[in-house]
């Protein structure tokens, strides 16, 4: 029974039981991720120029596409053999187009002998601004924000060298640029 608990098995449990609290976490904040309103938004300002906010889910290419090329970027790192990363988001961002609003107002005034009748009519339409590109009309885009990350995790085959997992901290950490509390670096298998 002493075998079971010994230094070196007890640390190897520990990397499994934090690998498997991070898996569970990740599960987790895609779930929380999920259930977010995927409908657009619409704001609504006083100015003659507005702009729209569409959000909804992330765009699974676009994350797969981060997780390669921050892979691929990793990979290069000296001692870091071969490298898997997955991303965790807390939000798909969002892209705000510009929409021309036009509001009208028209007052009505029915009297009669005794009372006075005031009625406002305001109406307000907006349409969301095009610009040609090519001759084909796009929306004119004001903004765009990333998606926002909540946690990296980066399996690497050279990550059980502490130099190598410092460094494959350091670069996730400035190219994401996110805090190093939000990236797990853990040592993996070589690729068949």
């Amino acid at each position: 029974m002493t075998r079971f608990w010994s230094k070196d098995t007890f640390k190897h449990k520990q990397q499994y039981l934090l690998l498997g609290a991070l898996a569970l976490l990740g599960i987790i904040l895609l779930c929380i991720g999920n259930s977010t309103n995927t409908e657009p938004q619409v704001k609504t300002r006083s100015s003659a120029i507005d702009k729209i906010s569409v959000s909804g889910q992330a765009n699974s290419n676009d994350i797969a596409a981060l997780e390669y090329k921050l892979a691929d970027t990793l990979s290069k790192i000296q001692g870091a053999g071969h490298v898997t990363v997955q991303i965790t988001v807390r939000n798909s961002g969002r892209k705000e187009y510009a929409l021309d609003t036009q509001r009208t107002s028209r007052t009505t005034i029915e009297e009669s002998a005794d009372t006075s009748q005031h009625t406002t009519e305001l109406q307000e339409q907006q349409t969301v601004v095009q610009q040609n590109r090519s001759g084909t009309q796009d929306a004119l885009l004001v903004e765009e924000t990333a998606p926002e990350i909540t946690g990296v995790l980066i399996v690497a085959s050279g990550a059980d060298n502490a130099l190598v997992q410092e460094r494959l901290l350091h670069a996730a950490e400035t190219l994401l640029q996110i805090s190093l509390h939000q990236i797990v670096v853990m040592p993996g298998e070589e690729a068949v």
